[in-house]
């Protein structure tokens, strides 16, 4: 450790040697909107950057997300001083987004004491989708009232539901995990909004994003660590190596910091009705920060090593420190969140797939993407809920046209035995030690991934590769998903 107090530490030297290229990042999303002839997105994509040229910020930042993610940082910093006496600690930690397609947030702490906060995009464009949501709900409910009177509203105390329509959220969510366990990629459906909903999103967005950044920089403030006997899930930032308890100190912390940074930005809105506006934005964007690591933690991991708690329960324990009006606000808000979130992640035969006549006629969704790739995307969704016996069925008939026997791998699935079925599959033995690993976290997308390759190298037909690759990972899961965590 340096003793040098001008020296740069080892988080601020990384910081800027991974920063992203916005510019780059930028040319790349207007040429795959050219390539899909995405004429409306082209059109959106220009108004907003030439608001961003006109507003004060462009002469302060390069690029709008980077100029948020600075603001954000600032303040929440700014609030984490005013809570703890850490100075040392704050002046030592560093954030950083990352051009990633997977949602992660993790703290990862250096060998001098500083630490880097790793937030992806990823994170923040799946906050905004349950954001978007919920504002619907929310708006529905306003009725000419404040945001602060909301929870006055007495059909959402009748029904105990905040309004938001889970079956929106729902589709949304779940194109989202099925582009991401097949394909590894954050694409998502666009949700048409009215004027009146965009403001409630946006700042249900910033009040998520404010929590995200608390939560990872209290965990440098409050020093938590791994313990020394936990293994690392391999390379994966998107497990979690803290213990429940450190996650909880965390969001509790995290949670006060972001109130602390909207009571100051909202110091001239005067409070009514018993209702603490600062604590409602706070309350509510945690809850959305954790939806959004709980869905791809629950919908995308064969495996996931050591997690997050779920969200219900970190969301019980933060709804006690909650005033009364803001707790039953909250409770409300979670009902149709939960529900849609618990519904996204179920890819069993029980499951709701992706549905292309429910996008067809919800007008509120829209897509740049082919009809053809739509209907690819519920066509893999409804594979994947199909019975373990109709998956080694698929498995034979494919075998009707192919060289290499994909069915004594499905016996010995069925018979228990995953190692077995993967080396008959082809998978190197290397691999299938990583991938049986019962320590290391394991994401759906990476094992569709090492068997495509390894049938494909088998002479297995190219137009079955993609089935037999996601038949075969389904008839995997509760195989490799039920070994426990080290």
């Amino acid at each position: 450790m340096s003793t040098d107090p001008g020296a740069r530490s080892m988080a601020e030297v990384l910081a800027n040697t991974i920063r992203i290229d916005r510019e780059d990042q930028l040319e790349d999303m207007i040429q795959g909107l050219v390539d899909l002839n995405a004429v409306d997105d082209l059109a959106q994509l220009e108004e907003n950057t030439r608001d961003w040229q006109r507003s004060v910020w462009s002469t302060q930042h390069r690029n709008p997300v980077d100029g948020l993610v600075a603001e954000l940082t600032s303040e929440a910093m700014a609030a984490m001083a005013e809570l703890t006496d850490r100075p040392e600690r704050l002046a030592r930690v560093f954030v950083v987004t990352l051009k990633q397609e997977k949602v992660m947030a993790r703290l990862r702490p250096l060998p001098d004491g500083s630490a880097l906060v790793l937030i992806s995009d990823a994170t923040f464009t799946l906050c905004h989708l349950y954001a978007g949501c919920a504002a619907e709900g929310m708006a529905q409910l306003q009725s000419g009232r404040r945001l602060r009177d909301l929870w006055r509203a007495g059909r959402a105390v009748r029904d105990n539901r905040l309004g938001a329509d889970p079956v929106l959220l729902g589709g949304l969510l779940r194109y989202y995990l099925v582009n991401q366990r097949i394909y590894a990629l954050a694409a998502k459906l666009g949700h048409r909004q009215t004027r009146q909903t965009e403001t409630i999103s946006l700042w249900l967005s910033m009040q998520a994003m404010s929590f995200a950044l608390c939560h990872e920089i209290a965990h440098h403030v409050l020093d938590h660590r791994p313990a020394a006997s936990v293994a690392p899930p391999g390379d994966d930032q998107s497990a979690c190596p803290l213990s429940e308890q450190q996650e909880f100190e965390a969001d509790l912390l995290g949670y006060q910091a972001a109130m602390r940074v909207g009571r100051r930005a909202s110091a001239a809105i005067p409070t009514t009705s018993g209702v603490d506006v600062p604590e409602l934005g706070a309350a509510l964007g945690a809850l959305v920060g954790m939806l959004a690591i709980h869905v791809t933690e629950q919908g995308l991991f064969v495996r996931r090593g050591r997690s997050h708690p779920p969200a219900p329960a970190r969301a019980a324990r933060l709804l006690d420190q909650f005033s009364g009006a803001t707790r039953q606000f909250a409770e409300l808000f979670l009902t149709d969140l939960v529900r849609a979130t618990r519904e996204a992640v179920d890819f069993s035969p029980s499951g709701r797939p992706f549905d292309v006549a429910w996008f067809s006629r919800e007008p509120r969704v829209n897509s740049p993407q082919p009809s053809h790739y739509l209907q690819a995307i519920s066509l893999l969704d409804r594979l994947q809920c199909r019975s373990r016996d109709d998956h080694a069925a698929i498995l034979a008939r494919i075998d009707k046209t192919s060289p290499f026997s994909l069915t004594e791998g499905a016996r010995a699935c069925l018979a228990g035995d995953a190692e077995a079925a993967l080396l008959s599959w082809g998978v190197p033995a290397s691999t299938v030690d990583e991938i049986c690993a019962p320590h290391r976290a394991l994401e759906f997308s990476t094992l569709v991934s090492h068997l495509r390759s390894s049938i494909a190298a088998h002479g297995v037909p190219s137009e079955a590769h993609l089935t037999a690759s996601v038949v075969i990972t389904q008839l995997l899961v509760p195989l490799l998903g039920s070994r426990p965590a080290a």
